[in-house]
């Protein structure tokens, strides 16, 4: 009963994915690769390296305009930064020196593949296999390379301080690339659990909820008046002559009836009552007390009023139709059981009694 009551009162709400969060972090990370690789570039230059200093210009526009592209689409940013980083890392390695550190990049690489946020493992499989061979080639063709010592000591030392920073941001991508991913999946799960708990809760043909959930809601509401006093009546609903209507028009049209019948019990009754399809015609609410039995009787009867004295139609034909209501209170009774058939009974006596009537604990109110 708490769960439909949260949902009757608006409490229940998922977090949303912090997706625009994580891609501003991104944006913000390639900014600062920017600013690194523009940095190299400018000890490149004082170096007398020019194609070096090529590369980096190039790595560090490249990745300015990834960071102002106004796309929020993360896998390409990602996969495209990948990318980036493999052509980079190959060019400094190949016209510069295995001594500048710039292969570690790869390995970061690689790691960061376990936390990319692609959803096929394909893809993810040989981005990673791709950047590990990769490495292997540079070292067996470049380890050992000395050209690094055409570049002042302490160029190189700035060199490895750029790749220290560069450790850093891509740490932070793939933290928040894993925290993006599990969350993405997290939420999936969660949405999938309650469209399935909807499903088990919720009566398929009318939306409302089940003859399953209402035991549910009952028997939480008769622990509340068995442990607080918190008194509650069930109202049991039939809508009159469906099977004559149903051999007149179909039970197509029958079925639409009962979705017009659920929709104004739905809609009549107070927001804090429970309204069930109970099966087949027939319907389970239960109201909880906020005044008196003659309060209850008139909210009922005006329930009753209200689907009574509508015109209903079928191609061109008009026609009415009613429905008999029957309840009894908590108060006095042993158990649910009791009371469900308490409620029946009364529903029965108003069948009797020619339909179209509010009948609760004996006592009847005839069609006004």
């Amino acid at each position: 009963m708490k769960r439909f009551l949260f949902e009757k009162a608006g409490l229940i709400r998922f977090h949303d994915v912090p997706r625009l969060g994580t891609l501003n972090l991104y944006r913000m990370v390639l900014r600062f690769a920017a600013v690194q690789y523009f940095s190299c570039a400018v000890v490149f230059f004082f170096s007398g390296q020019m194609i070096l200093l090529a590369i980096a210009m190039a790595a560090s526009i490249t990745n300015i305009c990834l960071a102002l592209k106004r796309s929020e689409n993360f896998q390409f940013l990602v996969l495209f930064e990948h990318i980036l980083i493999i052509v980079v890392t190959v060019l400094f390695v190949v016209f510069g020196s295995w001594d500048y550190g710039f292969q570690y990049l790869l390995i970061l690489a690689i790691v960061m593949t376990i936390f990319s946020p692609f959803k096929s493992t394909a893809v993810v499989t040989i981005l990673g296999f791709s950047e590990a061979i990769i490495y292997l080639l540079l070292y067996s063709f470049c380890a050992g390379d000395t050209s690094g010592d055409l570049l002042p000591k302490v160029a190189i030392q700035l060199i490895h301080c750029y790749i220290f920073f560069s450790v850093a941001t891509i740490t932070i991508i793939s933290i928040r690339s894993a925290d993006f991913t599990i969350s993405t999946h997290g939420q999936r799960i969660i949405e999938k659990n309650r469209e399935l708990d909807d499903l088990a809760h919720r009566d398929e043909l009318t939306g409302l909820i089940n003859r399953r959930a209402m035991r549910e809601i009952l028997d939480d509401a008769w622990d509340d008046y068995a442990t607080s006093g918190a008194e509650f009546s069930v109202i049991a609903a039939d809508i009159d002559n469906l099977k004559t209507i149903n051999d007149t028009f179909g039970h197509d049209f029958g079925d639409q009836l009962i979705k017009t019948v659920s929709k104004i019990l739905e809609t009549e009754f107070r927001k804090h009552d429970f309204v069930s399809r109970w099966g087949g015609d027939e319907f389970l609410i239960l109201i909880s007390e906020g005044g008196s039995y003659d309060d209850l009787v008139d909210l009922v009867e005006r329930v009753r009023k209200r689907i009574s004295d509508g015109v209903y139609s079928h191609n061109g034909e008009a026609f009415t139709t009613s429905v008999t209501f029957g309840g009894a209170s908590c108060v006095g009774k042993s158990d649910l059981l009791a009371l469900v058939s308490e409620a029946d009974a009364q529903l029965y006596i108003g069948k009797q009694a020619g339909r179209d009537v509010v009948r609760i604990e004996e006592q009847q109110r005839e069609p006004r």
